[in-house]
């Protein structure tokens, strides 16, 4: 299983949405996000919950999900099929048709 940083990372470029953006959504600072997101620190639980909120992924997915399943999700937020809802964030990443 990949790691769950670089699983929230691909989520987040998934989605188009800049690591700024989610980090002040959830309240950490786009460093603390990025070192995350690479592995050299660990998130707390309230942050992958809040994290998980923001992607729209069940934590069971995000820590045990195998690696085509988690790869299916992020071809259908690629490809639309899943979107999300941007009015809930500060900005706004990819337009969606």
């Amino acid at each position: 299983m990949k790691n769950v940083g670089s699983r929230l990372k691909q989520l987040r470029l998934a989605y188009d949405l800049s690591g700024a953006l989610v980090a002040d959504e959830i309240g950490l600072s786009a460093n603390q996000l990025w070192n995350v997101e690479r592995g050299d620190s660990v998130a707390s639980s309230v942050v992958v919950a809040k994290l998980s909120k923001v992607y729209k992924i069940s934590l069971d997915l995000l820590f045990f999900g195998d690696e085509q399943t988690f790869m299916a999700l992020v071809n259908k937020i690629y490809t639309g099929e899943v979107q999300h809802d941007h009015y809930t964030l500060q900005g706004y990443g990819r337009a969606r048709a």
